[in-house]
């Protein structure tokens, strides 16, 4: 895939892939389909793709952007990684410096020196990441380009991962499977996010309206290359080195898998998105911080009952008393 210097290049680029990818659909009767930088998925009576594309063509085509873009995506990780470590140093700073300052309550003044400190790490790990994402949603941004970019979105980012992180997490303790069912629904927000501007749980939402209809089919997909990213990282030794190389590449994989969805459902899919909805999802995933304490007291009680039963047996049986020697 070609680099490109502003936006409306990549525009025109991307206008010029969906006028080839028709042409390839109506190669059938007769017209020689046009050269590709990669394969596209099976075209629809209208041009737009019909279905996803195969999981090789999907291996092959984030290889091959991954390729050509390793410079930028990995230079905003490490510079992510070097902010994000000067954050920390900084933090760490002012906790000791304030220990010190006030040697009579060294513990609690360390404490709000390192939860003060610790607000630019966050805001840098945010930055960071919001400028790969920007960055993998558009080839013609530069690692200059991602961050100026990304710091505009940081704070919506950070709101974007609290909500996802929260929904997430609260079905993972309904029991698993609503996770699972969750982390496939609201998989391609960021990327909503970074390409539409749509924001916090209307992101989710939006997300969710691509998947419907198509749910095993994203998720075989994204199961395929968590399953490489999950076998690299258990390498002995090289395994973290291996994880972080490849992160880029399954950010691509499942940005391609939203480019399909996107084009087959369009760029304007219409989803509920009120104030009652959103409620839902937040209720739903509150339930789930609400099982979980009442399932362990349960387990807890459950454990305790069965010696206290076993007691009270004892106590009820008529036999003498036990003495000891």
């Amino acid at each position: 895939m070609p680099e490109f210097r502003n936006r409306e290049e990549y525009e025109k680029w991307k206008s010029d892939r969906l006028k080839a990818s028709r042409e390839k659909a109506d190669s059938s009767k007769g017209t020689p389909p046009p050269p590709e930088d990669r394969p596209t998925a099976p075209a629809g009576p209208l041009g737009s793709p019909a279905n996803l594309r195969s999981l090789g063509d999907l291996f092959n085509d984030s290889f091959t952007i991954y390729r050509e873009r390793f410079g930028t995506f990995f230079g905003i990780i490490l510079l992510s990684l070097l902010l994000v470590a000067v954050a920390v140093a900084f933090a760490a700073a002012i906790g000791l410096a304030l220990a010190f300052a006030v040697p009579g309550k060294k513990q609690a003044v360390a404490a709000i020196g390192v939860l003060i400190g610790i607000i630019p790490v966050f805001a840098f790990l945010f930055w960071g990441m919001a400028a790969f994402v920007f960055a993998v949603t558009d080839s013609s941004l530069g690692i200059k380009e991602a961050f100026g970019r990304g710091w505009r979105g940081t704070w919506s980012f950070m709101w974007l991962y609290s909500i996802i992180g929260f929904i997430i997490t609260g079905g993972f303790l309904l029991f698993l499977i609503p996770g699972i069912i969750f982390t496939v629904w609201f998989a391609f927000s960021p990327f909503i996010f970074a390409r539409d501007d749509i924001r916090g749980m209307d992101a989710l939402l939006k997300s969710r309206e691509y998947v419907r209809g198509r749910w095993f089919e994203v998720f075989g997909r994204l199961v395929a290359v968590w399953v490489v990213s999950l076998v690299l990282g258990v390498i002995p030794i090289l395994g973290p080195i291996l994880s972080l190389l490849f992160a880029p590449f399954v950010a691509v994989f499942t940005y391609l898998i939203y480019e399909d969805l996107a084009a087959i459902k369009g760029a304007s899919p219409s989803y509920v998105n009120t104030a009652g909805v959103k409620c839902q999802w937040v209720g739903v995933s509150t339930l789930g911080y609400l099982v979980l304490p009442v399932i362990i007291i349960m387990m807890f009680g459950a454990a305790l009952m069965l010696p206290l039963l076993m007691l009270k047996g004892m106590l009820s049986s008529g036999n003498p008393p036990i003495t000891l020697p």
